[in-house]
C-alpha cells in the first residue's frame, strides 16, 4: 500500500526522505503522518561520486516544489551503517567502505542529513505508522536481502550487524554462498538469465515463467531456512516482508508460509506478511530518522 497524501491536508512540518537502494534511488517529501507528498525515483549510479552528483540533481527537484531549502533529509543507504557517526562502514552492493557518508550527502543537498540504514528505516516507518506493534522483523528483498529487528518498540543494531542474513552462508550447487546470491530478487532474475538464456527485468518476471520453478523453489527454501532460523532464535515475531519481491504476492509468501511450517513446531511459527507501506516504507523510514535525529 503506497501513502501519497493530498498537499492540502499534508501535515505543515514535512521532511525529505532518500532510499539509496541498489537498483534505484527513491525519494519524497514526507509529511509528520509519514504521507508523502511529492516523490521521484532514478537509477542508482555505479560509484559513490556519482551517487552523491544523483542527489545534487534530486536537491535541485525538491527545491522547485518550493520546500524550505534548510529541510533536513534523512538518506537510508544498505549495509553496514555507523548512524552516529554518519559512516557507510561497507555496502556489497554499492561498494563503498568507511565512507562518510553523512557530510557527502548533506554537502551534495545542501542541508543537514541523518544517515540510516535502509531496512532499519523501513522497520521504523512500519513500526510508527502501521499497526505492526513493538515486535517487528522486517525483511527487504531487493537487490540485495537484509533484516531489521524492533522488540518492545525498540531497534536491535549491534555493531550495524543484527540483521544482515542476505549475508549468512547458506550451501547451493555444492558451495557456501551469502544468501542474497542465490534467494534475492536480483540474484533469481540473474540465476533465470543464466540457465534459459532469456533477459528478464526482475524478480516478478521470472515466478511468473512457467519454466521458472525449480528456480523459484530453491530460492525460497534457501530463504526461508534463514526465516526459520531466525524465528527458533527471536521466537514468533511477525515477519514483514519488504520490496521488490512483495509484488509476488502468494507466489512468494505461501512458499515462504510452508517453509516455516515445515522447519518450526506450531507454537514457534511466526506471521508472515507484505509490508504496508509498499515499496515507500524507506523514504517514509528515513524521513522520520531525519525528524528524531534534527533538532527543529
Amino acid at each position: 500500500m503506497e501513502f501519497t497524501a493530498d498537499p492540502a491536508t499534508t501535515n505543515p512540518a514535512p521532511l525529505i526522505g532518500i532510499d539509496v537502494g541498489g537498483t534505484a534511488i527513491k525519494y519524497g517529501i514526507v509529511d509528520g503522518l509519514g504521507r508523502i507528498t511529492h516523490t521521484g525515483t532514478r537509477p542508482t549510479p555505479t560509484s559513490s561520486p556519482e551517487i552523491t552528483a544523483a542527489l545534487t540533481e534530486i536537491a535541485a527537484d525538491l527545491d522547485a516544489t518550493g520546500i524550505d531549502p534548510r529541510l533536513p533529509a534523512g538518506v537510508a543507504v544498505p549495509g553496514i551503517v555507523d548512524e552516529e557517526r554518519g559512516i557507510g562502514v561497507w555496502s556489497a552492493n554499492l561498494g563503498w567502505r568507511d565512507a562518510p557518508l553523512a557530510a557527502e550527502f548533506s554537502k551534495a543537498l545542501g542541508r543537514e542529513v541523518a544517515l540510516g540504514h535502509d531496512v532499519r528505516c523501513g522497520a521504523i516507518a512500519e513500526a510508527e505508522y502501521t499497526d505492526a506493534g513493538p515486535d517487528l522483523f522486517f525483511v527487504a528483498i531487493g537487490t540485495g536481502i537484509s533484516a531489521a529487528l524492533v522488540l518492545g518498540g525498540r531497534h536491535v543494531i549491534t555493531g550495524g550487524w543484527a540483521g544482515e542474513i542476505g549475508q549468512y552462508r547458506v550451501e547451493h550447487e555444492g558451495e557456501l554462498v551469502p544468501l542474497e546470491k542465490v534467494a534475492s530478487s536480483a540474484a533469481i532474475a540473474r540465476t533465470y538469465s543464466r540457465i534459459t538464456g532469456q533477459t528478464v527485468a526482475g524478480a516478478k518476471e521470472v515466478f511468473e515463467a512457467p519454466d521458472a520453478r525449480e528456480i523459484i523453489a530453491d530460492a525460497l527454501s534457501h530463504l526461508g531456512e534463514v526465516l526459520a532460523a531466525s524465528a527458533s532464535t527471536l521466537g514468533p515475531v511477525p515477519i514483514r516482508i519488504g520490496g521488490a519481491a512483495v509484488r509476488s504476492g502468494e507466489d512468494l509468501f505461501g512458499p515462504l508460509r510452508a517453509e516455516l511450517t515445515r522447519r518450526l513446531p506450531e507454537q514457534a511459527i511466526p506471521t508472515i506478511t507484505a509490508a504496508e507501506l509498499g515499496a515507500s516504507a524507506q523514504v517514509v523510514g528515513a524521513a522520520t530518522l531525519a525528524r528524531r535525529r534534527i533538532p527543529a
